[in-house]
């Protein structure tokens, strides 16, 4: 059996952060075609989070509170995940139920729409919205 000695776990986590979509599963997969005897995947994930964990990795950043907003990211856009499930959601929804009538496009229509656009409308009972402008001083 070929045991992946920490030389190789320096490439496996610059894959995984250079490839979007790369997953340890993947690399497993590529590592068990070259080495049929090595690790099981459980293992193989295993050895790598413990070698992950014996990294010193500190990023010290000096600002002042309110001076910067960090935003961390990682992963699809809302584009690209909107692309790739609306057409799945499409078919879920026009999907019959299985012990009532319709499906949950049809009870939207029936239902959802009219009373949302009725609430748009200012009619029944929906919201009142004002606009108005704060006092800039206080009165003396």
């Amino acid at each position: 059996m070929l045991i992946p000695t920490d030389a190789v776990w320096p490439r496996v986590r610059r894959e995984l952060a250079r490839h979007k979509g790369v997953t340890l599963q993947l690399l497993w997969l590529e590592y068990r075609e070259a080495h049929p005897d090595g690790y099981q995947y459980s293992r193989f994930c295993d050895r790598y989070r413990e070698w992950r964990g014996r990294l010193d990795v500190v990023l010290r950043q000096v600002y002042r509170a309110g001076e910067k907003a960090f935003v961390d990211y990682a992963g699809s856009t809302i584009e690209e995940v909107g692309e790739a499930v609306g057409p799945l959601l499409e078919a879920l929804n026009e999907r019959p139920f299985q012990k009532a009538e319709g499906s949950r496009h049809s009870l939207f229509e029936d239902l959802d729409r009219p009373a949302a656009s009725v609430s748009a409308s200012g009619r029944g009972g929906g919201s009142v919205w004002v606009v108005g402008q704060a006092a800039t001083g206080l009165a003396s």
